[in-house]
């Protein structure tokens, strides 16, 4: 279903700062699919240097710890330099036997596969399994529960780093401004679905149909203010 951009969906709250690779909303996920060979697409906020590790976690979070059963992503910054703020990298086909990504480096492990429903991605840093700070998660299960099980002891803020896509979403894009903002209201921007996404639940995949979103997902890059 096509998501109609309006602006009236949304309110510019106060900024905050963002000071380093290790809080809330440094980046955020613009693109997600499940048809079927799964894909995303973030974005992130801040510089984010050479070396560092970004986990990206298939399994859901039980207030203390990540459960087992489904996989993780690890991305890291091999280019030899700082990826700027306004950066966008697209990770693609990672259930596939040729996965690939739009900058850096990634392994996998377990079986990263996010569903067509009930399921969702949580991004942290810190170690394998061992979050030393989240950074963003995104849904789209019917409800936070549904979908992540919980976001208690994350830091992370429902409707703004943990964002709900429309439950059943089997692929889905940002499709909302990317200039002249600052980091706090492109997450807010971004946090607005019903606003700012085009998204669709059907039959098969819906990757190449002509109706958007299709595959390969933008990586048109941030302009901040």
């Amino acid at each position: 279903m096509k998501k109609v951009v309006a602006l009236i969906c949304w309110s510019l709250a106060v900024p905050f700062a963002l000071v380093a690779q290790s809080s809330p909303g440094d980046i955020a996920i613009i693109g997600y699919n499940s048809d079927p060979d799964d894909n995303l697409a973030w974005v992130t906020f801040v510089d984010i240097p050479n070396g560092t590790n970004i986990f990206f976690e298939d399994n859901e979070w039980d207030g203390f710890s990540f459960n087992v059963g489904e996989g993780r992503l690890t991305w890291t910054n091999n280019t030899g330099s700082t990826i700027p703020s306004g950066t966008v990298i697209t990770l693609d086909d990672l259930s596939s036997g040729t996965p690939s990504v739009s900058q850096g480096s990634f392994s996998i492990s377990g079986a990263f596969n996010p569903a067509n429903s009930a399921d969702g991605v949580f991004v942290y840093v810190g170690a394998a399994g061992a979050p030393t700070s989240f950074l963003y998660a995104m849904t789209n299960g019917s409800t936070i529960a549904n979908g992540l099980q919980s976001i208690t002891n994350t830091g992370l803020t429902v409707g703004l780093t943990a964002v709900l896509l429309s439950n059943g979403t089997d692929i889905g894009e940002y499709d909302g401004p990317k200039t002249g903002l600052s980091p706090s209201q492109y997450l807010e921007a971004i946090a607005e679905v019903g606003c700012f996404w085009n998204e669709q639940d059907g039959t098969g995949s819906q990757t190449g149909d002509g109706t958007d979103p299709d595959l390969p997902f933008s990586t048109a890059t941030f302009s901040l203010a």
